[in-house]
């Protein structure tokens, strides 16, 4: 069995989740997100969202890193789709 760090934020109307941990081999590292939104993902990102991404990409390079890597692979496919524009962050304005 693998040691597990897990970290969770309540906030208003969303509960973030963090478990880092290594595969039950040892090969490899995993780090998950989970995001829970009352009630629902949507609501709970209208409240926190000009604020969370900010604070999240802020206080942890790697994941601004990761972001904009994800972004960049994404970004094209989700603009094809109107539905699924909003998905996508603002662009960076740096």
């Amino acid at each position: 069995m693998t040691e597990s760090t897990r970290a969770v934020a309540q906030l208003p109307g969303l509960d973030v989740e963090l478990v880092h941990d290594r595969t039950e081999d040892g090969s490899a590292e995993r780090l998950a997100v989970r995001f829970t939104g009352r009630p629902d993902l949507k609501t709970a990102a209208k409240a926190v969202e000009p604020h969370l991404m900010t604070a999240l990409l802020a206080a942890n390079p790697l994941l601004k890193m990761q972001m904009d890597m994800a972004r960049r692979f994404w970004g094209p496919l989700l603009e094809m789709n109107p539905l699924l524009r909003p998905l996508l962050p603002p662009p960076d304005k740096d």
